[in-house]
């Protein structure tokens, strides 16, 4: 992946559950596996859909990365029917249908997500799968000289390659690795001011009347109990809806988000010519991708 297509990392409880840090996904490089099943995640609740935060603004979201990876299928197309493959761009997906940036942030915070998955972390939109089912499809149809047309050797070559680099020309490079760091400074700071401990004191005090006694939210996320197991019992789920309850009665997300609000914001100030940049070379990469799409016949 290029520093281009690296977003900042989702650091919220779920990934820190699962994966201390990564980037958002990147679903264009590399044929798709083939004869992957895929499922859909349930539609993102009101609450998390409003749940933003002022680095979203600078990094490569998940969304981003569709649109490029889409724009990437459209420049492909003439160079694989050059070499006498046909090809199928897929469809963009729109930013409307992905999952909001920080759904699972500050953990679980819907009672559908909870009540089916408990503290695993949910499959993708279902726009995603629509995406990513086409891709597989398409993979499927294609032979192993097409897909070395398409992808050359290393899953990141042929027709790929190209259309990556021309996408990419005149877009100045950024250090994501930049807003990584900082996004986990926010996370970490936010966390150890006095609103946030007052609030989670609150939280652990409503979790205990259901007999759960964890010290915040970060602690029942990572329970090592969630992970020993590919999908939740019973007694994570009822862990679960109960977390989901207390945020709720509790104000968690509230507090906390607009704590980090103000740490994000003020590291903005702090380090503008670097928050200048990313948000310049954001803007220059979706512009030549949005340039590719409209290029559709």
């Amino acid at each position: 992946m290029s520093a281009h297509r690296k977003g900042v990392a989702a650091l919220g409880l779920i990934g820190l559950m699962a994966v201390t840090a990564g980037c958002d996904a990147a679903p264009a490089e590399g044929p798709a596996p083939r004869n992957t099943s895929v499922r859909a995640a349930p539609a993102a609740s009101a609450e998390a859909r409003e749940l933003l935060l002022p680095f979203d603004t600078y990094k490569i979201s998940k969304a981003d990365d569709y649109l490029i990876a889409a724009a990437e299928d459209v420049l492909m197309k003439g160079c694989l029917e050059a070499r006498g493959v046909r090809w199928s761009p897929r469809a963009p997906v729109g930013a409307a249908e992905m999952d909001p940036p920080n759904r699972r942030r500050y953990g679980v915070i819907e009672e559908a997500v909870a009540r089916e998955f408990g503290f695993h972390a949910p499959p993708e939109a279902e726009a995603e799968v629509r995406f990513t089912t086409a891709r597989q499809r398409r993979s499927a149809s294609l032979s192993d000289s097409e897909v070395r047309a398409a992808y050359g050797s290393t899953g990141t070559g042929g027709c790929w390659g190209k259309a990556h680099e021309e996408l990419r020309d005149g877009v100045a490079e950024s250090d994501y690795d930049v807003l990584n760091k900082y996004s986990r400074k926010s996370f970490e700071d936010s966390q150890r001011d006095g609103e946030v401990r007052a609030v989670f004191r609150s939280w652990s005090a409503c979790m205990a009347k259901s007999g759960f006694r964890y010290r915040d939210p970060v602690a029942v996320v990572n329970d090592p109990r969630w992970s020993a197991s590919p999908s939740p019992s019973d007694h994570e789920i009822k862990v679960a809806l109960a977390d989901v309850r207390c945020k709720e009665e509790t104000g968690v997300v509230a507090v906390w988000s607009a704590v980090e609000t103000r740490i994000q914001r003020d590291i903005v100030t702090a380090d503008a010519a670097s928050f200048r940049a990313l948000k310049a070379t954001k803007k220059a990469w979706l512009a030549s991708a949005r340039r590719a799409l409209e290029s559709t016949p």
